[in-house]
């Protein structure tokens, strides 16, 4: 008998119970990462937390947030969450990004005097510091110094 549990939609836990003469022994063993549902498009998508401070909640703005950012999601190897802040501080419009992952944490922070453009800057700004990201970790790969070879100390014969 296999009995699945999902912990926080990161890890499969089977349980297996064995009966040996009547007495069940129970065995426990991680089986598999999962991870959240694939877009279609071949990305993941992250969990994308909207939260609006002195603003009108607007569910526009949330789908327009969510669109761009599963757009970013393809730049990442494993899932990640994002939590957007939109605030209004009297005619300035803030937008506010923090994108958390496995080893992984970014923050933006974009101004403006509309939303949609600011978000547009925002998310921009977030697409090249996450490029600038992998471009260091690609180059800190490329750049790993070849081992020397071990030359063998020749018996010089007199």
């Amino acid at each position: 008998m296999c009995i699945h549990f999902l912990f926080d939609m990161q890890f499969q836990l089977d349980v297996i119970m064995i009966q040996i003469k009547g007495n069940p022994i129970l065995y426990i063993y991680w089986n598999r990462i999962v991870y959240p549902e694939h877009n279609g498009k071949g990305g993941l998508n992250m969990e994308v937390t909207v939260n609006f401070k002195n603003i009108k909640s607007s569910d526009k703005l949330k789908d327009y947030i969510e669109k761009k950012l599963n757009r970013v999601d393809k730049l990442f190897d494993k899932p990640t969450e994002a939590r957007v802040v939109f605030s209004k501080e009297k005619e300035i419009r803030i937008v506010d990004i923090n994108l958390i992952g496995s080893k992984l944490n970014i923050h933006v922070k974009e101004t403006g005097k509309n939303m949609r453009p600011t978000i547009d800057l925002a998310v921009d700004k977030l697409k090249s510091q996450l490029k600038k990201l992998r471009e260091k970790i690609y180059d800190h790969r490329t750049q790993r110094k070849p081992r020397e070879e071990v030359v063998e100390n020749e018996i010089v014969e007199e």
